[in-house]
């Protein structure tokens, strides 16, 4: 194994318990390409090696900006997911609370003042608190839509 390959070996071990190996590959190659722009002429290998890896930035630099781009990209999926959440949440408490009041016959029609019977309530109460969490999902989803592209613009500038 040639000098560069254990080198990068041992950079990469370093690096390997905080980040994934397509995070480490990517690295590594920017660290290749940065090593054969240097001239090989006027530096040692040591030295040409010592001034790629600075150049990629610290490690705990290079950690910290890897962890944020994979928490970027992992925001759209959780706001998908809050979506489908929502929907499905609104869908059940519409459907629970149309089949619950369809469901009451003529002998409450003249109790219109007095509480529903406890079965009633319950499942009416579910109905809310299911509408409630779909609409707090639906929004929830879109903010953080509109949050990751709002993080992307100011990344991108």
């Amino acid at each position: 194994m040639s000098d560069l390959n254990i080198k990068i070996k041992a950079w990469r071990n370093a690096l390997a318990s905080e980040m994934s190996a397509a995070d480490l590959d990517e690295l590594e190659d920017h660290l290749r390409q940065t090593l054969a722009a240097l001239p090989e002429d006027s530096l040692s290998f040591d030295e040409r090696f010592l001034v790629a890896t600075r150049r990629l930035g610290e490690p705990q630099s290079l950690v910290a900006e890897f962890t944020m781009a994979r928490e970027a990209r992992a925001w759209p999926e959780h706001a998908v997911w809050m979506a489908i959440l929502g929907i499905v949440c609104l869908g059940i408490g519409s459907w629970v609370a149309l089949t619950t009041l369809y469901n009451l016959d003529e002998r409450f029609a003249d109790h219109l003042n007095e509480w529903l019977p406890q079965p009633v309530m319950i499942r009416l109460c579910f109905a809310l608190l299911m509408t409630g969490l779909g609409s707090w999902s639906l929004w929830r989803g879109s903010h953080m839509a509109v949050s990751d592209a709002g993080s992307a613009e100011t990344q991108g500038q």
